[in-house]
């Protein structure tokens, strides 16, 4: 374990040689593009307008609702007072006003049962507004071309047996809801959209609050369109199907997600991933709801809109729960998450994108603020590509491997800025609520092989249990300014073949690149905030160049146009602290 014991006028500490390179200017790199975060719509429910729409299809039949009657016209569907059944699969066109009242699907028909609305406005007082019991295939919810349609339940059902609806629209089967117009679901009692099968999402506008989770697909959501905006007690949109290997997961294609949560944003049981789309979510209170800050962290759930949640059968700690307990992290995953694209903005309490395997990004603009990780795998974190800011966190990137390949990717943390297997010298706040564990008890390894890597961290910059090894890239870490923390900590080594790495900060704990393919600098240096380091070849040319945000005592930097046995002289604000030697 190296560390820096010298200062800059004398000589530098340092392990391993470099091979020569040429002497030319490399360019750091230390502001990558920030993605711009999205903010969730300000929406009023209380001032919906019911609007009838258009369809271009006939329907089997068309159905009026009514507190005077239900009319139909056509056949397949039957009334009973202000409770509406649809007997047989087909096409049926609904409009009207129930304001007591139910829409059941009861088949045993073998095709698709198509529920067009158009202008409906539908309450039940004990139970869900649309209520699907029994159909063989499946039941779509189509949401005529400018409609708009509203339904919502009472706070109490008449019906609380185990296996009883708990939602605004549920259905004991698959439910897919397409088309263009709009639809506003309130959940009074518990969830505002339920399925104990699949969940297909393709299009329309859905405005969806609830007491407890938003929307539920036991064995799957697939979200391919629309626009989306939950108001939560508990999860945002969930799976829960932990039986089945196949099913469990979450997959989203496109379409705007908008989720104020009071627990998880959004959470697989098994999977998630995320191929393109919108998502904004806010949940637990947001990252002001901090694991470091607030006396009632892990307390979350029951907030949603405004405080709603007071009655009905409100989200406990088992409601939303997993393997590893009632969360309010952004996106979670129990199995593998992934993103290879989409804008994401995460303001969260809990970890901002959470894996309990592996969690691979690929591409995407991701905006985090988290009160606890940004991004945490309790096995690997593989990032390729995509512009990642975390603006906020305890600790920004955590897994017990740590690998960046590429991408755009900016840190500000209160803790450790990477973070490999709970890092090696104990200065992280063991026991904290939110500290996560790890898929085994092996060393970890951060290792960067591409990509750009700003860190401001208040404790370590990179912290490995194990080993650090850079093949590529470029790193940059503004470390602590407390001497219990370092730029650089490592419990193994630190290899450097290839790619530029600067790391500044407390010299306290200061580490340096243990094995370098190439000429490194390691200095002690005082410098204060908002001063412009330089590193200058002997030939005049300016090798490498940056501004600190912070007060720094020690530089360690590596980069491919350092050579080894060459003297360089070390500026701050253009005034010369001396020349130094690389090794």
């Amino acid at each position: 374990m190296k560390r820096l014991i010298i200062i800059l006028t004398v000589c530098c500490l340092i392990a391993g040689c470099g091979q020569t390179a040429q002497n030319e200017s490399t360019e750091i790199v230390t502001s990558p593009t920030v993605a711009t975060g999205i903010e969730l719509p300000d929406v009023d429910d209380s001032l919906v307008t019911i609007q009838t729409g258009t369809t271009s299809e006939s329907g089997d039949a068309i159905i009026t609702l009514s507190d005077s009657g239900i009319e139909i016209n056509g056949s397949g569907a039957s009334a009973e007072g202000s409770v509406l059944t649809v007997t047989a699969s087909g096409t049926y066109i609904l409009s009207g006003t129930l304001s007591d009242g139910q829409i059941r699907v009861d088949t045993d028909s073998s095709e698709t049962v198509k529920l067009i609305l158009s202008g409906i406005d539908v309450t039940c007082s004990d139970g869900p507004a649309i209520y699907i019991l029994n159909a063989q295939k499946k039941v779509v919810l189509e949401l005529a071309t400018d409609s708009v349609n509203k339904v919502e339940d009472g706070e109490t059902y008449s019906d609380t047996s185990t296996d009883a609806p708990s939602a605004a629209i549920y259905s004991k089967e698959d439910l897919d809801i397409q088309g263009s117009g709009t639809l506003y679901v309130t959940g009074n009692y518990n969830k505002g959209i339920q399925t104990n099968d699949d969940l297909s999402i393709e299009g329309g506008t859905l405005i969806v609050t609830a007491v407890d989770d938003g929307i539920r697909g036991k064995d799957s959501i697939e979200i391919s369109g629309g626009n989306i905006t939950i108001y939560a007690g508990a999860d945002g949109l969930r799976t829960n199907n932990e039986t089945d290997v196949d099913k469990g997961y979450i997959e989203i294609t496109s379409g705007e997600i908008y989720i104020e949560a009071g627990q998880d944003g959004i959470q697989a049981v098994t999977d998630c991933s995320i191929f393109g789309g919108t998502i904004a979510i806010e949940c637990g209170g947001g990252s002001e709801n901090s694991s470091q800050t607030s006396e009632s962290w892990g307390s979350w759930g029951g907030g949603g809109r405004g405080g709603f949640g007071g009655g009905g059968q409100q989200s406990s700690s088992s409601s939303s729960s997993s393997s590893d307990g009632t969360s309010a992290k952004g996106i979670k995953a129990a199995g593998e998450l992934s993103i290879s694209g989409g804008t994401f903005s995460i303001d969260s309490s809990d970890d901002a994108l959470h894996s309990n395997g592996n969690l691979t990004i690929i591409s995407g603009e991701i905006y985090i603020s988290s009160g606890d990780d940004g991004i945490h795998a309790d096995d690997t974190l593989l990032i390729s590509g995509g512009v990642i800011t975390v603006e906020q966190s305890y600790e920004g990137l955590e897994a017990l491997n740590v690998t960046i390949n590429g991408g755009e990717i900016s840190v500000v943390a209160s803790d450790d800025g990477i973070n490999a297997a709970g890092g090696n010298d104990g200065s992280s706040m063991n026991g904290r609520p939110g500290q996560n564990s790890f898929a085994s008890s092996s060393s970890g390894l951060v290792t960067i092989a591409g990509g750009v890597v700003l860190i401001d961290a208040s404790g370590d910059g990179i912290d490995s249990n194990g080993n650090i090894v850079q093949t590529g890239g470029s790193a940059t870490v503004f470390g602590p300014t407390n001497s219990a923390n370092g730029p650089l900590d490592f419990a193994g080594s630190f290899e450097l073949s290839s790619g530029t790495f600067i790391a500044v900060g407390a010299v306290g704990m200061a580490q340096t690149i243990s094995d370098c393919a190439q000429g490194q600098i390691a200095v002690t240096l005082n410098a204060n905030e908002n001063s412009t380091v330089t590193v200058t070849a002997s030939n005049g040319t300016e090798v490498l160049s940056f501004t600190t945000p912070k007060r720094i005592e020690c530089l360690v930097c590596s980069a491919p146009t350092l050579v080894s046995g060459q003297t360089y002289t070390i500026s701050v604000d253009g005034s010369a602290l001396g020349d130094i030697q690389a090794q």
